[in-house]
């Protein structure tokens, strides 16, 4: 008596590993090939047309989006127009505090603020004392 007979007295068996792999693999393949018939045989299109309405999909939902762009892009203008510059309370700030005041006494972002209501060019660049000297120049 031999091993394997003892296995199969026990009502057990022996597999070998390539058989243990050939079984998911050969499962797999009868599956792949049952669906792709049932999807050839129960196609409501042909392929042409399921390309074709696969496209014109596509197309809309792109220009849904560009539309649906347009229109936060003209919200968000409006609400920027309705609150003025970013800068909208650091401006009025300035614009409240540069009445009486000297801009020796108001921050960077004051400064700033003014010279961008003032339309001053390269601003982004200068740094306090600049931003000071350009502004009364442009008689901010």
């Amino acid at each position: 008596m031999n091993r394997n007979s003892i296995f199969r007295h026990l009502g057990l068996e022996r597999r070998s590993s390539r058989a243990g792999l050939l079984f998911p693999a050969n499962l797999f393949s009868v599956g792949a090939l049952v669906g792709f018939g049932a999807g050839w045989l129960l196609a409501p299109r042909s392929g042409a047309e399921t390309r074709q309405t696969v496209r014109r999909t596509a197309r809309d939902a792109l220009d849904g989006l560009g539309k649906l762009a347009i229109r936060v892009g003209t919200e968000l203008g409006n609400a920027a127009v309705a609150i003025g510059p970013s800068e909208g309370v650091a401006t009025q700030r300035a614009l409240e505090a540069n009445t009486g005041r000297d801009l020796d006494e108001l921050s960077r972002a004051e400064l700033y603020a003014l010279a961008r209501h003032v339309d001053l060019e390269g601003r982004s660049g200068m740094n306090k004392d600049e931003l000071r000297r350009a502004l009364r120049a442009a008689g901010a």
